[in-house]
């Protein structure tokens, strides 16, 4: 950018190229992650449908933000023509500082409202969820590439790259620290990289330090979610965790939740039978696991009150001994079919799961269910897509 460039846009020399791909990479990064992390929010305070609303909704929100930012600079040009050009330096009045700041503390509302508000209003709260921090983040990006037209190339790939580094990180940052703690973490990076990129050279840089510090100690306070909670169960009546919740009182309670890409899985435990446990994904698609001692053979085995009256394993029964070379289990949930195939006597069993959640809390209660996928060398585990 050349100096009169500078000097039309009333923004001082300092202000490099790298800066402003600093803030348009993170920016991109952030909100692209975040609304990842939205529609796995929304899969759990109501249902997976509601990943349309999200991204339709994040769309209108960028284009409020950019509307917003039009009509922002129409008045500021007006209110600057008469008032006389730019004098060197002032131009830093016009940088979106205050967009930025902005925009990290709707992610930071954006979370408050759906731990207090989302189970009992969940589609204006998963809504309003996507459009407060896209409208404010739309604003910045219509800001910097109207301010640095002649940069609009190297801001757009950084743009981009911004966002394929999002899409890249949510598997990871959501099976750290779960969705909450994820954009707590966000908003602490976005406030960080902010001001790291205009300290010293805008009148307004200070107003980033608070927010960083607020966001900052959110963050650590909330470890494991300690101070705010986890999602709720919405209430909705297509949820099966929540219909069982509802029905059973307080003799169903949630000991387990694990988060990944995949969704979040909870372990339920019912204090009116102790034969079996319940994970469920998502609040739905229920799947039991079955209190075993892991003998085969033992009469007092509650095996065979578990399963004796399911009707899956009627088809194994007359399966001839020569054929029950191996198996393979699709979706084995709790293991519950895993264990259909040990007791019909399948040398081999091979069972696949797309969740790694569910698999690991299998094994983590191996002293509940018999270490049915820990403790038989007969029975290979393996994370992934099943029809492939």
């Amino acid at each position: 950018m050349n100096r009169s460039l500078k000097s039309n846009l009333g923004i001082r020399p300092s202000v490099s190229s790298w800066r402003l791909a600093l803030i348009i990479f993170t920016l991109s990064a952030v909100m692209l992650t975040y609304e990842i992390l939205l529609t796995r929010i929304a899969s759990v305070l109501l249902t997976n449908r509601y990943v349309f609303l999200i991204v339709g909704v994040s769309l209108l929100g960028i284009s409020i933000g950019a509307v917003s930012e039009y009509f922002y600079s129409r008045r500021s040009s007006a209110s600057s023509a008469s008032a006389g050009p730019f004098e060197e330096g002032t131009g830093g009045d016009n940088f979106p500082v205050i967009g930025i700041v902005l925009t990290v503390l709707a992610l930071v509302a954006a979370i408050i409202l759906i731990l207090k508000a989302g189970p009992t209003d969940g589609q204006t709260v998963v809504a309003l969820s996507a459009a407060l921090p896209f409208a404010a983040s739309g604003f910045v990006f219509s800001r910097l590439f109207r301010l640095f037209a002649r940069l609009t190339s190297l801001l757009y790939a950084f743009d981009l790259f911004g966002a394929a580094i999002g899409v890249l990180i949510f598997p990871t940052l959501i099976d750290w620290q779960g969705p909450i703690q994820a954009i707590l973490f966000l908003s602490a990076v976005l406030s960080a990289i902010a001001l790291i990129a205009i300290a010293m050279t805008f009148k307004r840089w200070l107003l980033t330090v608070p927010v960083m510090i607020l966001v900052c100690v959110l963050f650590l306070v909330n470890s494991g979610n300690a101070l705010l909670g986890d999602i709720p169960i919405g209430r909705d009546p297509d949820k099966d965790l929540y219909r069982l919740m509802a029905t059973q009182e307080n003799a169903a309670k949630i000991i387990d939740s694990r988060w990944s890409a995949f969704g979040r899985t909870d372990l339920v435990r019912f204090d009116s039978d102790s034969y079996l446990m319940a994970i469920f994904i998502d609040g739905a698609a229920g799947a039991n696991m079955i209190r075993f001692n892991g003998s085969l053979t033992d009469s007092s085995n509650t095996i065979i009150e578990a399963i004796g009256g399911f009707g899956g394993m009627l088809p194994l029964l007359d399966v001839p001994d020569s054929i029950k070379n191996s198996a393979l289990v699709t979706g084995p949930g709790g293991g519950r079919d895993v264990l259909l195939a040990l007791k019909a006597g399948y040398k081999k069993i091979t069972a696949v799961d797309i969740n790694p959640q569910m698999i690991s809390i299998v094994k983590d209660y191996s002293g509940f269910n018999g270490g049915i996928y820990t403790n038989f060398r007969n029975v290979k585990v393996v994370v992934a897509e099943g029809r492939n």
